[in-house]
Formats: structure tokens, sequence, C-alpha cells
């Protein structure tokens, strides 16, 4: 499972932050003085895809013949629906074990 670390004191709750982030339609907003950080998740499909056969993004990104920075870099913007399907093919391969990585 991935996580994300976010700054201590700027959300009161950790719970909080963890729902928001996995929840597809909503916007979390994180305040710290006149600061404010949103935070928007892309490619929710892929994501709990990935959380539910507990597939990591570096063995999604060497099947896909990429390193997985540049993987994680790709997902945070929306991908077109074609790749998106062709990614999700590739996690259930790996999940059923089709397809393996070494």
């Amino acid at each position: 499972m991935w996580r994300f670390q976010m700054p201590v004191g700027l959300l009161s709750d950790q719970e909080e932050f963890n729902s928001a982030w996995m929840d597809e339609e909503k916007y979390e907003t994180a305040r710290k003085g006149d600061c404010s950080l949103t935070f928007t998740r892309k490619n929710n499909k892929i994501r709990e895809a990935a959380l539910n056969y507990q597939v990591p993004f570096w063995v999604i990104a060497e099947a896909l013949g990429m390193r997985d920075e540049a993987f994680s870099k790709k997902l945070r913007h929306e991908l077109p629906e074609e790749e998106q399907a062709k990614i999700l093919n590739i996690i259930q391969k790996i999940a059923a074990g089709e397809l393996c990585i070494e």
C-alpha cells in the first residue's frame, strides 16, 4: 500500500485525511495559516485496482517497461480511457499470475 506523508499539523486527524484521499469525487483541503493546499487524485480506477489486488506501482511500471517514478508521475494527470483499460488489464494479469515480473 502506498502512503502520502503530510507535514505534521496540517490535518488534525490522519484518518480524516486518509478517507478524503481515497474519495474519488471529493476535494479535501488542508490549511495551515494563510497557506491552503488542495490535494486531488487522478486515475482512481487504477489506484484502487492496484490497492484491491495488492499490486505495487513498481510492478505495474516494470510490466509497462518504465521506471516506477515515471509511472507515478504519469498518474498525476487523468489518462485516456484506452490507456486506463490497458493498465487495469495488466493489474488483473499480474494478480492472476498470468504476467510475472522479475
